[in-house]
């Protein structure tokens, strides 16, 4: 049996990415935040570029929270996360649509992050 180093190193890089993704948005969402760190933004787009070649669909959910939820003043987060949605367009939208049958108590159709969210997934549809 032969492992592929390169292939555990980029697990290990994804699921770091991820962690750090994830305390720096529950921490945001924590403070009810509209502004974060410069330090934070920085791990933030780091992390989340590190993910564009690679990251598994278990990842999506959270990655769709922070699409919708993590909006610090001029920081590109949408930006940052579409291109791993697209990487598997399938895998992506799969996600959407588990995400929008759990919508939360407090969101709508017709009002923002979630109305937003559904023109994601008909864009996507699209493309």
């Amino acid at each position: 049996m032969t492992i592929n180093i390169s292939a555990v190193g980029q697990r290990e890089n994804e699921k770091q990415s991820i962690k750090t993704i994830e305390q720096i948005f529950n921490s945001y969402i924590k403070q009810k935040e509209n502004s974060d760190s410069e330090d934070n933004r920085i791990k933030m787009e780091l992390s989340l570029k590190s993910l564009e070649t690679k990251c598994d669909s278990k990842y999506l959910p959270t990655l769709i929270e922070v699409w919708m939820y993590y909006d610090p003043t001029d920081f590109p987060t949408r930006k940052f996360v579409l291109p791993i949605l697209l990487r598997d367009k399938s895998e992506g939208l799969r996600a959407i649509e588990k995400r929008i049958k759990e919508k939360k108590k407090w969101e709508t159709n017709d009002t923002a992050p979630f109305s937003d969210l559904l023109s994601l997934r008909d864009e996507l549809k699209k493309m």
